[in-house]
Formats: C-alpha cells, structure tokens, sequence
C-alpha cells in the first residue's frame, strides 16, 4: 500500500458544500486503500485523526512533518495551497486537487455581475507547473490545460457516490426538489426557477421544494412561493423522499456535485447545461436537459407525468454511476 497524506485548510466533514462533499469521500477512499495521513490546516477542530498544528507558522510545521514521514504522496486541496509544492520533498510526489479551473469559474461569475477574487488563466497555469500532477473533476476543463502542460501532468478524477439506501420510484410524484448551499450559483439558480419556471408548472409548483443550507440561508426569503425544506446529514435519507431532482444553476465551473449525486441514487434530474457540465454525453439518457423555462417546465411535466420515463432514467443513471462513479473508478489512479 502506499503511504498518502491529503493536506486541506476546509471542514470537509461540514455537510453543505459541494467541495466538502469531495474531500470527504477522497478521504474515505485513501483511508480504507492507503496508508493515511490527514494534515488539517484550518482552524476548526478536526473530528478525524491527524497531526496537530500550534499556532504560528502552519507552512513550516507541515514540511517538518512531510519531511519526517516520507509520503509516497501529497494531494493538495485546492489551488489556493499551491505553496506546498515549493517544498521539494525528496521521494514525495505532490498531486494538486484543482478540481476545475477557478480562472473559468472567475469569468462564469463575472458575466451574472458576481465576484469571487481574480485569477487569470496563465496564472493558473503557473500554480498547476508546480506540482507533479494536477486532478480534475471533469474532462473538458482538463482538456483545455492539455495543450499547456502536457497528458503526463494530468489526472481525471470525476466525483464518486456511493448511494447509502435505494431511492424508490414512485407512481406518482410527491417532491419535486433542489438541494444544496447558498452559493450565488445556486442562489441565483433557484431564484430564477422560482421567478421564470414555476409559474410555468401549475399545481406541480405546490410539490417544489429547497433543502439543504439553502434553506436556512437568509436569501431565501427570496422565493417565498418555492417550501423551504431542512439539511439532511445522510443523502440517503434525502433521496427516500424525493421523485424529481432539479439543478437550475446558470453558471459556475466543474462538475455539479448534486447532479452527480441525483445519478449516482437513481433519481430523475432535470439540470441546465451549466448544472451538468462534465455530464453531457449523457443528456437525454441519464438525465433531461433544460435551459429555458419553456425546456424546463415541460421536463418536469413530462417526468411528473409518466413513472415509466422516470424508471427508464433511473436505471440508465445507475448503469452509468456503477461504471462510472464508483470511488475505485473515480481514484484508482491514486493507488496504483
């Protein structure tokens, strides 16, 4: 087995967030077919066994661990940690976790008026050089790097699921959900549901639902005809209660974590083109694709109206998680 350390300043044990939802199950699958090490370096207190950092220099007390045990490899989560490939280590390999090009994720939040820092894309190139290899989430970004650093640098890691319980399909319709942050990709996603597609479904609107943080978030009052629903620390317990999954957001980059997970249960997903990237190939198989009120009002009627559509999409975005999805599919690259 080899000896892997993953080094990360987020909570990634905090339900919530589509980037800790990808730690968390990088961090099962290297403890169960490595041997571990995690090396926390936020603030918060780590529930998961790891070194201990004093307060004073973080940078200097993680390359005198690094430097005592002589990983076989680091993974860094995510760019804005890219020092520590200036360590060097002798006999380490140093991975990033870029998951998407937060240069593109730049430049999708400008074009909805949102800011999320700068970064251009030849200085994200420069961070990626550091390392050994860079992981990314999903093709198309990783492509756009290829011609800069060459296919020997890079890694496709997609999102595993692993789904906790059956999610059923159910003759009729009783939830028709989104779930996740408030993000202002998702903010503004939902808001745009509530405002442009809603009105569009009848009484099926009634049957509409946000869980997840969005729920208790405060800029929720902003769709007061959308049910707020609850965080769910298990998505098994989630997807039990849900027919339809929707992913309305109109920009970001990378691969949409909830879109993953709603194929990876099973369940029907209607999703944007921006709620689906990574997953394209698989539209109108997996999953329906809708990017105008109009194509996404009728999607969900179309579900809503025939269980046999929804169980013919179900059992595709199972044959396709179970090939596709699974932790060993998704980073066995890393172990061997």
């Amino acid at each position: 087995m080899k000896n892997i350390a993953l080094a990360t300043d987020a909570s990634f044990w905090e339900i919530g967030l589509g980037a800790h939802a990808r730690i968390r199950e990088l961090y099962h699958f290297l403890a169960c077919n490595s041997h571990f090490t995690l090396y926390y370096l936020g603030d918060e207190v780590c529930p998961f066994p790891g070194p201990s950092f004093q307060r004073g220099n973080k940078q200097k007390q993680l390359k005198g661990f690094l430097q005592a045990a002589k990983h076989d490899l680091l993974i860094v989560e995510y760019i804005h940690l890219h020092w520590a490939a200036d360590f060097l280590l002798k006999g380490t390999k140093i991975y990033l976790d870029a998951i998407d090009l937060f240069s593109e994720r730049t430049k999708s939040f400008a074009a909805y008026n949102r800011s999320i820092g700068s970064m251009t894309f030849d200085q994200e190139i420069g961070y990626f050089r550091k390392f050994d290899k860079v992981m990314f989430i999903q093709k198309e970004e990783m492509e756009k790097v290829l011609p800069h650093l060459g296919e020997d640098k890079l890694l496709l890691c997609p999102h595993p699921t692993v789904p906790e319980a059956d999610a059923p399909i159910r003759e009729e319709v009783q939830a028709i959900s989104f779930f996740g942050s408030p993000s202002w990709p998702n903010v503004d996603g939902i808001q745009w549901f509530h405002d442009a597609v809603m009105p569009l479904l009848g009484n099926l609107g009634e049957k509409c639902i946000a869980n997840g943080a969005f729920s208790t978030s405060p800029i929720s009052i902003f769709s007061p005809r959308l049910a707020k629903g609850k965080v769910f620390p298990f998505l098994g317990d989630y997807y039990k209660g849900i027919d339809i999954a929707i992913n309305p957001v109109l920009y970001g980059s990378g691969l949409k974590i909830k879109s993953v997970e709603a194929i990876a249960y099973g369940i029907p997903l209607v999703s944007t083109s921006a709620g689906a990237q990574g997953l394209l190939e698989q539209a109108g198989r997996s999953f329906l694709l809708a990017d105008t009120p109009e194509e996404f009002a009728a999607a969900i009627c179309a579900l809503a109206a025939s269980s046999g559509l929804r169980r013919r999409l179900s059992a595709r975005a199972l044959e396709y998680a179970q090939h596709n999805l699974t932790p060993q599919a998704c980073f066995k690259s890393l172990i061997y």
